[in-house]
């Protein structure tokens, strides 16, 4: 039991180019809802729908984007994210082992604003721990 709630384990990790998102398998909004406690057409479901959509949905595959459209160009995903994303090399270190692993790792596109702030009624004062539990997820510092 524990190896597949360690697979379906969902991490936040605020970096140099944004919130970075990882799991084994894409959580479900129903599992996601359920988690949070929260029924179908409330405001609660509403917030966890939000949370879903900004960290699960509205995301960028890195490692699909670097295989289907970049690897030509970069030598390895490290430095497409060091070029193209701007990732600090700290960042891809603490990426590495979700990079190098099956885990999907995305970047979560819609939460972020110009200059790496946060924005939107789920996160507080430029953090993201309440949508983490949302979403039944772990928040990580990176760096």
């Amino acid at each position: 039991m524990a190896a597949s709630s360690k697979a379906v384990r969902m991490l936040l990790r605020r970096t140099s180019a944004g919130v970075v998102v990882s799991y084994g398998r894409r959580p479900s909004l129903r599992a996601c809802l359920r988690k949070a406690g929260a029924y179908p057409d409330t405001y609660a479901a509403d917030v966890v729908q939000g949370a879903y959509e900004w960290y699960v949905v509205e995301v960028v595959d890195l490692k699909r984007e670097y295989r289907l459209y970049y690897k030509p160009e970069y030598p390895t995903i490290y430095a497409f994210l060091y070029r193209k994303f701007g990732f600090n090399k700290a960042d891809i270190r603490a990426l590495k082992t979700d990079l190098d692993s099956d885990r999907y790792v995305g970047l979560a596109t819609a939460s972020v604003r110009y200059g790496g702030g946060l924005k939107g009624y789920i996160s507080y004062d430029g953090r993201d721990g309440l949508a983490a539990r949302l979403l039944g997820a772990s928040w990580e510092e990176v760096g």
